[in-house]
């Protein structure tokens, strides 16, 4: 088959980003010509193929970048000048970036004549994509994801309307999982019947390939492999140091001031000398992900000198990029130096530091600042925090792969609601048990998972970001 996947953006970083670089491997794999319709550069770099029948099987075509701005569905996880969120565009800019990519799209099925279209996410590919798929006679299906839904068609009406538009429009829905098709029904209650006859619901994935297992004793030799020759421009430690300094002195507003200085997608420029310096052999808790407020980090690291108290071996291990980085870089530092205004600053203002368009405190971090007492301990078992928590920047997959089989415990508290959760599968396909908030997306992968792992290894598993006795007593006793 000749298959287009039309996905606006690249194929790294998030997880409908790395979605789309999973399936289009599989389906190239499998023999299939893909056609990737999206903003990635090079995508033998980013699948690696050893095989030149697969290599020849795979093409690109990059969208345009015509357009006066680059429309996202949250500011946090990107970067440039001219990126604005999807519900902050003025009706003029949806018209031209609508009209740019409809006729972009109209070439490439006109030459190529694909079997089929998959677009992503409720809106914009899938709305773009019934002009050109209706002239061409193209059938065209939808795979949605959490972002767009969240912060995009459930705040805007005009981007409720496209949506329904495309649903009403397309051939069919794939859905992941249940919370998604039900996500979609909510939007759309009086058109439950319509939605529920076009889902067709098919579990995520990952290449298994891919990830495998890393015994503890290979660990180092694993680690290893990423350390490279050359200058990285990602962050330095100098800008850490910097940042330090200026919240020293009172400056909350420096957390928002290095979203420009450093290139974001890049692991740290310190990386190889920071990667020697991690004890690997100890108990090693693993993050990855965008460094977003909903991804939950605040809570892990309010936490995690409670967890230092019962095991003092414990490191934190981060890797991801985004503009959160420097606000849980603060928080560290704050409970490093036992520094309380700065620490009840951050966690009063803690959505005001994120690019999007939530306001207000970290109320899930207010159990572990509930009294004096507890910020006392926090304090006292934290004191070494910053030796003990990881910042390594973003790792591709190639990097990625051998690092995250060498922790112990995968966490992930999210905040809010995990559309699929494609973490929860890395995790177990690296061998590393993941710790999860139950809840949406995770909690139906987590349910899915009794019949093969047992009802007992599953309770294990769960965890939730605003329950300090939770998160606390399943990181340190699970083994």
């Amino acid at each position: 088959m000749r298959i287009g996947l039309y996905h606006g953006y690249e194929l790294i970083g998030s997880g409908s980003n790395e979605f789309n670089r999973y399936l289009a491997k599989s389906l190239i794999e499998l023999g299939h010509e893909v056609h990737l319709i999206c903003k990635e550069d090079n995508p033998a770099h980013v699948f690696g193929f050893e095989n030149k029948t697969h290599e020849d099987l795979c093409f690109l075509h990059k969208l345009p970048e015509e357009a006066s701005v680059k429309p996202v569905y949250l500011t946090d996880k990107q970067r440039g000048n001219n990126v604005k969120a999807f519900i902050d565009l003025t009706d003029e800019e949806l018209f031209e970036y609508i009209q740019e990519n409809q006729g972009y799209l109209y070439k490439i099925l006109s030459k190529y004549k694909f079997d089929v279209l998959l677009t992503n996410h409720l809106v914009c590919q899938p709305y773009i994509a019934i002009e050109p798929c209706k002239k061409t006679n193209t059938p065209m299906y939808i795979f949605p994801h959490g972002s767009a839904i969240e912060y995009t068609v459930k705040v805007d009406d005009r981007y409720k309307k496209l949506a329904l538009a495309a649903i009403e429009a397309c051939n069919g829905l794939i859905i992941g999982n249940r919370e998604v098709r039900e996500r979609i029904i909510n939007i759309y209650p009086e058109h439950k019947e319509l939605i529920e006859k076009k889902t067709s619901t098919v579990g995520i994935g990952v290449d298994t390939n891919l990830f495998k297992v890393v015994e503890k004793k290979d660990r180092r030799k694993s680690i290893e492999k990423i350390i490279k020759k050359e200058k990285l421009k990602g962050k330095t430690s100098s800008q850490t140091e910097e940042l330090h300094r200026r919240l020293e002195k009172g400056e909350l507003r420096a957390v928002k001031e290095y979203q420009e200085n450093y290139i974001h997608k890049l692991p740290d420029s310190d990386i190889d000398d920071h990667i020697k310096s991690i004890p690997w052999d100890q108990k090693i808790l693993f993050f990855a992900g965008a460094l977003t407020v909903g991804k939950g980090l605040q809570s892990l690291i309010c936490a995690l000198p409670l967890i230092l108290k019962i095991n003092p071996d414990v490191h934190l291990v981060v890797v991801g990029s985004g503009s959160y980085r420097e606000v849980l870089e603060g928080l560290v530092y704050a409970i490093s130096t036992a520094n309380k205004g700065l620490l009840l600053d951050l966690c009063q203002n803690g959505f005001d530091l994120d690019r999007n368009n939530l306001k207000g405190c970290w109320g899930c971090v207010d159990f572990f600042l509930k009294d004096t007492k507890n910020i006392a301990a926090i304090f006292k078992y934290g004191k070494d925090l910053q030796k003990r928590v990881h910042f390594l920047g973003r790792l591709n997959h190639s990097l990625l792969q051998c690092v995250f089989p060498c922790s112990d415990l995968a966490l992930f508290p999210s905040v809010v609601p995990e559309a699929y959760g494609l973490v929860l599968s890395e995790s177990l396909s690296n061998g590393v048990l993941p710790l999860v908030t139950y809840k949406n997306g995770f909690k139906d992968g987590l349910d899915d998972l009794v019949d093969m792992l047992g009802q007992d290894l599953v309770e294990k598993m769960k965890i939730a970001s605003d329950d300090e006795h939770r998160i606390v007593s399943i990181i340190t006793t699970v083994r």
